[in-house]
Parts: C-alpha cells; sequence; structure tokens
C-alpha cells in the first residue's frame, strides 16, 4: 500500500489542480515557505513507515523508487540517497554540479563519511529519521543525512540517473543556497557533537 503526497509551496501555475486530479493527496502553502517547510508538511502527513522524497519536475525517475526503498529492509539502513554522480544527470549544469560537490566534500571532511551527492532531493528513508526537522530551505537534504547518521543509521547511496527538468524552474539560487549548504553541515557536526547518545 502506498500513497502520493503533493506539497505545492505556493506555486502560480496548475500543480494543485493537476496533482488533485490525478488522485494524490494535495497540500497547498498559499505562499512560498521554502522547499524545507514544504517536504516537513508532507512528511507530517504522510501515514507510512517509510518516506520517498522526490521533485514534481520530472526529473527523478519513479521507476527508481524500489532501488531506493529495499535497501531500507535492512534494519541497520536509515536513508537511501540516489546518488547522480553514480547514475548520471542531464540537469546539473556546471556551477550546480561543482556546488553539489562542494558541499558534499564539506560534509564527508567534517562528518568522516565517503558520500557522493548528499543534496540531491530524491531520497527514502524511515519515517522517524524526519521527526524533529527544522530547515525551511533547500539545506534540508543535510540535515536529512546528518540526523539519520546521529540516530545511528547507516545511510547508502544508489545510482539513479537525473532527467532534464521537464517543468518548471529551478528555484536554488548557486550562491546563496550554498553558503546556507555550508553553514547547516558546520551546524550540524556541531549539534552532533553536542547531542546526548
Amino acid at each position: 500500500m502506498h500513497e502520493v503526497i503533493v506539497v505545492d509551496d505556493g506555486s502560480c501555475d496548475k500543480t494543485y489542480a493537476v496533482a488533485l486530479n490525478m488522485g494524490a493527496k494535495v497540500l497547498r502553502n498559499q505562499k512560498r515557505k521554502g522547499k524545507g517547510y514544504a517536504l516537513r508538511r508532507g512528511f507530517a502527513a504522510a501515514s507510512g513507515d517509510v518516506l520517498v522524497m522526490m521533485d514534481a519536475d520530472l526529473s527523478h525517475l519513479p521507476e527508481d523508487i524500489p532501488k531506493l526503498v529495499r535497501p531500507l529492509t535492512l534494519k541497520e539502513v536509515g536513508l537511501v540517497i540516489a546518488s547522480r554522480v553514480l547514475g548520471g544527470s542531464g540537469d546539473l549544469t556546471a556551477v550546480r554540479a561543482a556546488g553539489s560537490t562542494l558541499i558534499t566534500k564539506f560534509f564527508n571532511l567534517l562528518f568522516g563519511t565517503r558520500f557522493t551527492d548528499i543534496v540531491n532531493g530524491f531520497k527514502a528513508f524511515r519515517r522517524e529519521v524526519a521527526r524533529d526537522l527544522t530547515s525551511n530551505g533547500f539545506e534540508i537534504e543535510v540535515e536529512l543525512v546528518a540526523r539519520c547518521l546521529w540516530m545511528g543509521y547507516k545511510v547508502v547511496e544508489v545510482a539513479s540517473y537525473e532527467r532534464a527538468r521537464r517543468y518548471g524552474r529551478g528555484k536554488l539560487k548557486a550562491l546563496q543556497d550554498g553558503a546556507k549548504f555550508l553553514a547547516r553541515v558546520a551546524y550540524e557536526r556541531v549539534r552532533t557533537l553536542r547531542r546526548p547518545h
């Protein structure tokens, strides 16, 4: 059994109507509040034990969902990342690719990990990993991974190809959001060290 939840974060197009007509459960923010806020709202509304997040621009491949969910049958795995580094991308610009690499390497340096693509928005994870998140922006990608590791779960990556965006325009601002990503990585590392185990 599964459910499809679409969070319309103040869009000006027909996202809300199209998703509703397709049978999805649709949550609508009248004003744009950010990707992190929209995702947290969707997570709270979900009823399943395993959640999958993906973008609505059709760049992520729905047929890869089973591949993302499968590792979660292992009790030690808490989150699975669809890696564009391992699977390729038809959507990443040179600037965005460089930013993604920098953020991932910075995370690996601080957390002692070897991930290839922590900022991709195509992820599957256990419900408890999504509890008590606070990010309102794109940096929720970092918060999810850091929280999963703090909870003692493993994070794994699987190869997934990202198609060129079919609909809409990207909201990410390379410099502004890139700085927020890096700041969030540092913040999560400090918070991890201060959390009681």
